[in-house]
Formats: C-alpha cells, sequence, structure tokens
C-alpha cells in the first residue's frame, strides 16, 4: 500500500530543510503554515541535530518564517 506524507509531515520536512540547507523558503512560505502547526512541528524540528545551538537556530529560522506569514511576531 502507498502512504502519502499528511500536511504536517510535509511541513516538517519542508521547514526541516529550510533549517537544516536554507532551501525552500518558497514552499514553506507557500504552503502557509498557521501559527498552530508551526508550534506542532517545533519540538520535533528541534531535536533533529546534536549540535547544541541547533535548537536556538531553528527557532530563530522559524520566528523569520513566522514574521514573513505575517503572524504577529
Amino acid at each position: 500500500m502507498l502512504k502519502a506524507p499528511g500536511r504536517i509531515e510535509l511541513l516538517m520536512s519542508k521547514v526541516f530543510a529550510l533549517c537544516d540547507r536554507g532551501v525552500d523558503l518558497q514552499d514553506c512560505i507557500a504552503l502557509a503554515p498557521t501559527a498552530l502547526e508551526l508550534d506542532a512541528i517545533l519540538p520535533w524540528l528541534e531535536h533533529q541535530d546534536a549540535n547544541p545551538e541547533w535548537p536556538e537556530y531553528v527557532r530563530g529560522v522559524v520566528a523569520d518564517l513566522r514574521r514573513r506569514l505575517g503572524h504577529g511576531l
């Protein structure tokens, strides 16, 4: 049986790519994640790298994405 990723999994993948490689910004904007969706994926994103600076970096990238999406930061 073939399964396709759901919206949250797609957001996780795209925002991770934005954090990890600095790509997919336009895709992330086009997906227009809500503030609640970004809140939901943030803990997962913060644990995807062992670098001790990674969580803070991820929070900064997500904050920038929130700003670009107009989430009122």
